[in-house]
């Protein structure tokens, strides 16, 4: 009888434990760097919603020539 050959073959993981680790400190790196773009935007966006509406307070308080409460 011929022997049965092994069709399922596990996956060798050839990469090295230090290359997967720089790799995820890597991610994580950027995973941060872009976290903080993004915090970096929300409050600037904030802080042009604040200018609008100061502008829109000053244009009102022009307009009826009254002091609006801030």
């Amino acid at each position: 009888m011929a022997k049965k050959e092994n069709t399922e073959r596990k996956p060798k993981n050839n990469v090295s434990p230090r290359l997967l680790s720089k790799l995820s400190s890597a991610l994580t790196s950027v995973k941060k760097e872009g976290q903080e773009r993004i915090n970096a935007l929300r409050r600037n966006l904030d802080k042009e919603d604040d200018f609008e509406k100061q502008d829109r307070i000053d244009e009102i308080e022009t307009e009826t020539g009254r002091s609006m409460e801030r």
